[in-house]
């Protein structure tokens, strides 16, 4: 696995913890799952808690969130 980071940072437990480069990180809630599409993967999941979670570590490494909540009205 390739991982480009601009930022490296020392966690309080001597760790050391990659910071992303950031990018475009779509999160959509489709008709049977959500759908999370960044750095060219798309991976479903299930719960709009765990889209939450992923918006804000995805934030945290500095990508832009785009959301679409209503994808599954359209169908």
């Amino acid at each position: 696995m390739k991982t480009k980071a601009t930022k490296v940072e020392k966690a309080s437990n001597g760790s050391y913890t990659l910071l992303g480069t950031g990018g475009i990180c779509k999160i959509t809630n489709d008709k049977f799952s959500w759908v999370l599409e960044v750095d060219g993967k798309i991976i479903t999941f299930n719960g709009g808690d765990n889209a939450d979670y992923f918006a804000e570590l995805y934030t945290k490494l500095g990508y832009e969130i785009i959301w679409d909540r209503d994808k599954w009205k359209d169908d």
